[in-house]
């Protein structure tokens, strides 16, 4: 995979990214098939083991994806470090995430997150909305419940 150009380069110190964080976590650029440009970067787990490669375009950040689907939060062990931080850092987008140095985590799978979030004893998001969003992805799954025909008989 190639390298980001000089303009896209540009772009991200113009974002807050230092050349020291990129030079722990090295971004790849490739093209999409649709013909955009988008950044890769590997997505360790809590334990620090590449899990997945995340891409986002490099003109909309918010459009992410990961390559396998594996990984469930970028910056995953965030969560396992903060025992004595005030929270965890909830960055809407992985540019934010290189910007902040790195710190805090981006959620990947919003169906999965629940069980990492949970964990946290708090967590700190970007604004209002996104603090609501947040709260719903941490809080697990409700139940499927239906409601049962009234032709239904117990067995005796």
């Amino acid at each position: 995979m190639p390298f980001p150009s000089r303009e896209e380069m540009s772009a991200l110190r113009c974002a807050g990214i230092s050349q020291a964080i990129l030079m722990v976590h090295p971004l790849k650029a490739v093209d999409t098939t649709e013909g955009r440009r988008a950044f890769v970067l590997a997505v360790e787990d809590r334990f620090g083991d590449v899990v997945d490669l995340l891409a986002w375009l490099t003109d909309d950040p918010a459009a992410c994806w990961t390559l396998e689907g594996r990984a469930v939060l970028l910056g995953e062990s965030a969560l396992d470090e903060a025992t004595l931080d005030p929270g965890v850092v909830v960055h809407r987008t992985p540019l934010a995430w290189l910007a902040d140095g790195c710190t805090g985590i981006v959620i990947l799978d919003r169906a999965k997150a629940w069980r990492r979030l949970a964990e946290a004893h708090a967590l700190i998001a970007e604004d209002v909305d996104h603090a609501r969003e947040v709260q719903r992805l941490a809080a697990p799954p409700a139940a499927t419940v239906f409601v049962r025909s009234p032709d239904h008989k117990v067995a005796a």
